[in-house]
């Protein structure tokens, strides 16, 4: 038999991105916890389930057991020789041992464990009833909740997102007796704050979801629950004359702000159509979580729909109050813009000295200089043409200057943006405006790194110069702490440089940046062990980029050990060895080549000497390493590295020929070297693909 369970806690209105952050952890920590208290469902049917709204952060577990499953545990206890005298009686350490796990003596048992005898004995668990145990698995999840910006109120200490105002604990009929934050769970649990306030009463925890219907309250994270809501917005966009341009996270967004979602269209002057695109966009989406309306063409309508929490009675008085913000929005953005481009956005670049950046790293002005500086250096190393040269330095001169406008002030998502648009006012080349957007890309972990040459550079130095310069100055993330958004960006260089495929390696361009900032007067005391760290912390975005992609990890870990700096090749590397998966020549592969690693390691390497070979076996490998040395060479140089895996896969033959051969840890050592020194050079071979040691 079995039951449910029904965990919900009650809160004040939580921000959309603590909603899901906090139901995601409790699904987490759900799992982990009825696991650890050795609870399960009774069948494949039963569904565990976290659920959220604004208001509450819910657990569901149907067919919950009634009772634990039991458990045993082999403890170990004394030595044998302290447990029992020579006759083998039972001493008082053995007698105590038994006792302190409920066993007989004649329960335990003697086993070797790292060379000695000792005595062990089973410790039982049995199975406690589920309503006996919930209490304390209830308690220890609300207390595992963790929230970046958590607060406390009133008097108490306890702290959560926002205040709890109700807890409701049932397991099948029965209240779980659970406290927190000076409350303690019961059956009450609240609808809708406005149209079914409540309490509603709970029977048992299956009346739940039925309640909650009837109080006006949907589950945010509901599987149907943004396909509904777009449904909704496309709906009322249509019946208006346009279509809805919806941003999948602001949809996200507003499916956690609201319970009782509703759909309606508003308006605005058709003079505000004056204004760039992006600005009315964000206008609407960043600031009001509204939905642009566009017609057939992609063009903007006076129109935009907004999902309310209210009575769908008063839509119509709902409709106005959201024109009247809008309309406000808008005339700041119109005056913005009239005030901005009043100037140049180039007369707006010297303001950028009175911008601090970062106290110890200087201005943003000075920041510009730098990345202009590393810009002309990295444009020279991949070959670009003047042309394309002084496009870059312009887009980077004009890339901050938006910082110092009033739409920018305002509007702090526009940064860049903004950029673009008053550098095409002013008369700038397409690619240049375009770049002062892109420099900033990628934004976010799903946002695309820039498309055109002149902003993958800009995006590239303005990146670099941020990661290299806080790293300068100490201010290295820390587990969850990364101010700077240094991880974001290290993700961002790698993703412009696996786009690009340019000759230029991660470290190259950290060695300029570091350089850059000793040209600038910036103390770079302890660079080398800085570049240390900066390498490591970018192959770990390198590393967790790959994984992501679906390349297993120990290819990517085998590529990244060979020590390779340049992005695109390390992915090609990776998709090829990831493509010979189940085929016979991995595993020759891995099997020849990690032998000779294992027996090399790090002794040191230098040239073979023939003369000190004593076995045939020894020239013939020496003869295949330099000839397939050659070989891998001309198919490194083609580009198409398919040719490689098999190459190696041929060596294997005259590598197992030669171990079983030679002894290689020869008695003299000069002989015992020198055959060290020919496995390096067989190694040389793979070493231009992976170490496949680590695939084993």
């Amino acid at each position: 038999m079995s039951k449910t369970l029904l965990f919900e806690i009650g809160t004040e209105e939580m921000p959309a991105s603590a909603a899901a952050t906090g139901v995601d952890q409790l699904a987490f920590q759900a799992d982990a916890l009825l696991r650890e208290y050795r609870l399960k469902t009774d069948s494949q049917d039963a569904i565990v389930l976290a659920r959220a709204t604004p208001r509450r952060l819910v657990l569901i577990v149907r067919g919950l057991a009634l009772n634990q499953e039991s458990a045993e545990e082999s403890v170990k206890g004394p030595p044998k020789r302290a447990a029992y005298t020579e006759d083998g009686a039972p001493t008082p350490a053995a007698v105590g041992f038994a006792k302190s796990l409920g066993a007989e003596l004649d329960d335990l048992e003697i086993k070797e464990v790292d060379g000695g005898e000792y005595v062990f004995a089973v410790k039982k668990y049995p199975g406690l009833a589920t309503e006996k145990v919930l209490p304390d698995l209830l308690t220890t999840l609300i207390k595992s909740l963790e929230f970046t910006k958590a607060m406390r109120w009133g008097s108490g200490q306890t702290k959560f997102i926002r205040p709890v105002r109700w807890l409701v604990a049932l397991f099948g009929d029965k209240v779980v007796p659970v406290e927190f934050a000076g409350l303690v769970s019961g059956r009450q649990t609240f609808g809708h704050r406005f149209l079914a306030k409540g309490p509603f009463e709970l029977a048992t925890a299956d009346d739940y979801e039925e309640t909650l219907e009837k109080a006006k309250v949907k589950f945010s994270n509901a599987p149907s629950a943004e396909l509904n809501l777009k449904g909704q917005i496309d709906a009322v966009a249509e019946a208006a004359g346009g279509r809805a341009a919806i941003d999948g996270r602001i949809l996200h967004e507003v499916t956690y702000l609201v319970e009782d979602p509703h759909a309606v269209v508003g308006s605005f002057d058709k003079d505000f159509l004056k204004i760039p695109r992006q600005v009315l966009v964000t206008a609407m989406e960043s600031h009001q979580r509204y939905f642009p309306i566009e017609n057939s063409k992609g063009q903007l309508l006076p129109l935009f729909a907004v999902v309310h929490n209210g009575d769908p009675k008063h839509n119509d008085q709902i409709r106005r109050g959201h024109e009247r913000v809008l309309r406000a929005r808008l005339a700041d953005a119109a005056f913005f813009f009239h005030e901005d481009t009043k100037t140049t956005l180039e007369s707006k670049v010297d303001r950028l000295k009175d911008v601090v950046w970062q106290a110890k790293l200087g201005t943003v002005y000075e920041k510009t200089e730098r990345s202009r500086r590393l810009a002309d250096r990295i444009a020279g190393l991949i070959g670009l043409d003047d042309k394309s040269k002084k496009k870059i330095d312009r887009a980077i001169l004009l890339a901050k200057a938006d910082l110092t406008t009033s739409m920018v002030i305002e509007f702090t998502d526009l940064q860049g943006v903004v950029g673009k648009e008053y550098a095409l006012v002013d008369g700038e080349e397409a690619e240049v405006a375009e770049a002062i957007k892109e420099h900033y890309q990628p934004r976010f972990a799903d946002d695309e790194p820039p498309k055109t040459i002149v902003g993958q550079v800009a995006a590239l130095v303005d990146k670099t110069d941020s990661v290299v310069g806080c790293f300068l100055a100490g201010l290295i993330p820390t587990g969850s702490t990364d101010p700077y958004s240094l991880r974001r960006q290290a993700a961002g260089i790698i993703g412009i440089l696996s786009q690009s495929q340019w000759p230029i390696g991660i470290m190259g361009i950290v060695e300029l940046a570091i350089d850059n900032y000793k040209e600038a007067n910036v103390s770079t005391e302890d660079a080398a062990e800085i570049a240390a760290q900066l390498q490591e912390f970018i192959v770990a975005r390198l590393k967790r980029s790959l994984n992501n992609t679906g390349a297993e990890p120990d290819t990517v870990d085998a590529v990244l050990a060979a020590h390779f700096d340049n992005v695109s090749e390390i992915k090609k590397r990776v998709g090829l060895i990831d493509g010979f998966r189940g085929k016979k020549e991995l595993d020759d592969i891995k099997v020849a080549f990690t032998r000779c690693q294992n027996l090399v390691k790090d002794k040191s390497a230098g040239d073979v000497e023939e003369s000190l070979f004593e076995k045939a076996e020894e020239k013939s490998l020496f003869d295949t390493a330099l000839a397939a040395q050659v070989e891998m060479s001309k198919i490194v140089q083609s580009g198409n590295l398919e040719p490689a895996m098999n190459l190696l896969a041929s060596m294997r033959e005259q590598i197992d020929k030669f171990f079983d051969a030679v002894m290689v840890m020869a008695e003299d050592k000069n002989i015992r070297d020198n055959r060290l020194k020919l496995l390096n050079q067989v190694l040389l071979v793979s070493g231009q693909v992976a170490d496949f040691s680590k695939m084993l």
